[in-house]
Order: structure tokens, then C-alpha cells, then sequence
């Protein structure tokens, strides 16, 4: 009770209440996050459908979305006046397209403005703004303006993944896919051999595998976490980048050491091994170093090794906030249908001593402070009881003897000052 009372006011302590209404850096990335997943879905389906139509021409396909690119890393640069500067003639030039081409990207260019297409419509950045619980200001339209630009030019950017086949999660897909501890997939009857299923039978089970959710579908319930306390100013910035970091750590980890294919799949013996590996096998600094981000377990495990022990590991109150982190990310998923998270035991794997330490220092600091509101004879009782010592600046209470103090005063919880309160003794 003790624990999970300080999970929930730990996850409180996170709450950073901010009245400056400019867009933070993580919603901005939230929101190029959108941009750029809304293009790209939408421009892999426009070269599936060109791949199947009759005249189909490869280059001519290839060219016409580098020309769209250069339309828009122009307007990312320049803004919704974007022209074709001298300069940017010869980067064209450089990147394979000809002078036609060159003078197709000018000729986008004022299309998209004379069709209201550039700049974009003031409704589709309202929404942007809203999404992440920002005010439309005017400042936050415009960051709106330019980060739209941007999305758009890394989704045009991906010519290889649309027409060459070049796809960043298709490396080790099959790996992951013969790896998957999955079960065989059930026949599917044909109208014949359905009729002879006897009427007798029992039903048959519910295939749970059919509503499975991919491990990599973990990091999408950490961005709607992290969008919804970021539009209620619960996570400032740095909060929400500690959030993001530990989910991408954690889904890397089931899926390259653990192959835990769905969040179903996952088990407490998983999580184990996750926290083993935060204690052990990962060196202290992770995270600081931007390289971290695009490393793999195994990669991480040998910068490891190269450090000494004493810099192997992390300290357990990073360890339990990245415990905090994800405790809220497994409520979260477990409120939209996810419910085998909650059967795994995060507290379990937290530091103790850490908490514990914590947990004393606080709690003296508690008695200390309210002790002051007992009644006199209440504090020579606790005195004579030994549950109560006097020092040169007020009262102290030896962990053991919290308990008593609550027991002889039960109202003396709600006298104490707003602070973290635990069972420092573990009662």
C-alpha cells in the first residue's frame, strides 16, 4: 500500500504546471510526428495505385516526387515566398535533376500558391495546434506553418521507400517473424466441412491472437500519453523526452533480446530481464550521447563492456523513475484493452534501498514538521513510549517507530504538511 501510495504521488511530483502559451519543443515534435506518418501513409498508397495502373513509368514517377521534395525542402527554407535561388539551382543540379526538372519545381511552386494550397489552410494548422492542447496564437500558427513545411519534405524525402524498396522496418522483419513465439494460425473451414461441424460442439474459443497488439504498438500508447499530459501541462519537455527515450529503450529491448512480438506476449520474467539489463548491462550515461537513440541491444551492451564496472549500470532512482514512466504507460494501455499489463508487478523491481532511504528522510521531515499540530499529551505519551525523540530542532521519530506514531494519532495523516507520506517501516 505504502509503495503504490508513493508510485501515485511520485507521478504527481511530474506535474509541472507552465502559463506560457508558445508551442514547447516536444509538441512540436508531436506534431511533425503527424505530418510526417499522415504523408507517408498517404504517399505509399498513391505509388501502390500508380505501380498497378497500365502506363506506369518507373522514372517518371521517381522524378516527379523528387521534384515535389525540392518544392518543399524549398518552402521549409524559404517559407511560402520560396523561390529558386541561383544556389539552389545548383544542389538540384547535383541531386541528378535537369534544367526542365529545376524549372518544374518553380513552376510548382506558383501552382501551389495560386491554387491557396501554399500557404496552408489556416483550419488544418488550427487543428495541428489544438492537437497537442496549445492556444492558436499567432506565434504557434506560424511554428505550425513551418513545421508542416518540414513534414512534408522528410515524407517526400522517402523516393527510395516508395520507388525502390528501400524500407527501414523491413531488416530483420523475418527474423522477428520466425522468432515470434506465436501460436500455428487455425484453419479456416470452408462452407463443406463447416457443415459437418456437430451443433453439440462447445464454441470455440476466442482466437486472442487475432486482437494481439504489436510490441512496436507500445510506442503509440506512449505518445498518447505523452500528447495527453502534454495538452493538460502535466510533462514539461524534459519529462516528456524521458518518457519517449525509456519507451523506445523498453520496446528495443523486448524485441531485439526478449522477440516479444505483442504486447500480449509480454510476462513478468521479461520485465525481469529488462530491469537486469538497466542494472547491468547498459553504462551509466545512456541517453546523453545522441548515438544512443539508433543503437542496438547488443550495441549497447558492448559499449558497456568497454567501461569500467563502477560506470555500468543505472542509479536506482533513475531506475525507478523509468519504472515510474512505464507504470503509467501500462494503466494507460490497460484502460484502452491492454489487460495483461496489469498483471505484471512493476513495484516488485523497483530500487528499495533508494526508496527506502527516500521514504525515511521524507517521513522524518513529515514528523518534524507536523508533530507541531499534536496535542501536548500526545507527544509525551509518544516520548514515553519511545516512539518520539527530542532534538534541538523539534521532534524525531526512528523509522521503526512510525507506525505507533500513526497509531496513537490516526488524524495525524491529514494534520501533516502536503508532502510524500510512505510507511517508511513497511507497515
Amino acid at each position: 500500500m505504502g509503495a503504490q501510495l508513493d508510485l501515485i504521488l511520485e507521478d504527481a511530483a511530474m506535474l509541472a504546471e507552465s502559463a506560457d502559451l508558445n508551442l514547447s519543443r516536444s509538441q512540436i515534435e508531436t506534431m511533425l510526428r503527424g505530418v510526417v506518418d499522415r504523408h507517408l501513409t498517404k504517399l505509399d498508397r498513391v505509388a501502390h495505385a500508380a505501380k498497378r495502373s497500365a502506363g506506369f513509368d518507373f522514372e517518371r514517377e521517381r522524378m516527379a516526387d523528387k521534384r515535389a521534395f525540392w518544392s518543399y525542402a524549398l518552402l521549409d527554407a524559404q517559407g511560402a515566398a520560396a523561390v529558386v535561388r541561383p544556389e539552389d539551382r545548383v544542389r538540384m543540379a547535383a541531386g541528378g535533376l535537369s534544367e526542365t526538372d529545376i524549372e518544374a519545381v518553380q513552376h510548382h511552386l506558383m501552382t501551389l500558391r495560386f491554387q491557396d494550397i501554399v500557404p496552408t489552410n489556416q483550419h488544418i494548422l488550427g487543428r495541428m495546434v489544438d492537437a497537442v492542447g496549445a492556444s492558436p496564437t499567432a506565434m504557434n500558427i506560424d511554428v505550425a506553418q513551418g513545421t508542416y513545411f518540414r513534414g512534408m519534405k522528410l515524407a517526400l524525402a522517402e523516393v527510395d521507400r516508395r520507388y525502390g524498396g528501400s524500407r527501414v522496418e523491413d531488416e530483420g522483419f523475418v527474423d522477428r517473424m520466425l522468432l515470434a513465439k506465436s501460436d500455428p494460425p487455425t484453419p479456416i473451414l470452408g462452407p463443406e466441412a463447416a457443415s459437418h461441424v456437430r451443433q453439440s460442439d462447445p464454441p470455440a474459443t476466442e482466437d486472442r491472437s487475432a486482437h494481439s497488439v504489436p510490441m512496436a504498438g507500445f510506442s503509440e500508447f506512449t505518445e498518447h500519453l505523452i500528447l495527453q499530459n502534454a495538452r493538460d501541462a502535466h510533462w514539461d519537455d524534459k519529462t516528456q523526452r524521458q518518457a519517449r527515450s525509456i519507451s523506445n529503450l523498453f520496446v528495443k529491448f523486448m524485441l531485439q533480446d526478449q522477440h516479444v512480438e505483442s504486447i500480449e506476449a509480454l510476462r513478468q520474467h521479461h520485465m525481469g530481464k529488462f530491469v537486469d539489463f538497466l542494472r547491468s548491462d547498459i553504462y551509466q550515461n545512456y541517453g546523453k550521447s545522441p548515438k544512443d537513440e539508433g543503437r542496438t541491444i547488443a550495441e549497447l551492451r558492448a559499449v558497456a563492456r568497454e567501461r569500467p564496472a563502477s560506470k555500468r549500470g543505472i542509479a536506482g532512482d533513475t531506475l525507478n523513475r523509468h519504472l515510474t514512466f512505464l507504470a503509467q504507460i501500462f494503466r494507460h494501455a490497460v484502460a484502452r484493452g491492454v489487460g495483461t499489463l496489469a498483471d505484471i508487478d512493476l513495484i516488485a523491481l523497483r530500487s528499495k534501498r533508494q526508496e527506502e532511504a527516500c521514504a525515511r528522510r521524507e517521513a522524518q521531515a513529515a514528523v518534524r514538521e507536523g508533530c507541531g499540530h499534536l496535542p501536548d499529551a500526545t507527544l509525551q505519551q509518544l516520548r514515553r513510549l519511545g516512539s518520539l525523540e527530542r532534538t534541538g530542532t523539534g521532534w524525531s521519530a526512528p523509522a521503526f517507530s512510525l507506525r505507533a506514531l500513526f497509531r496513537a494519532d490516526p488524524h495525524l495523516l491529514h494534520r501533516l504538511p502536503s508532502r510524500r507520506i510512505v510507511q517508511a517501516d513497511g507497515g
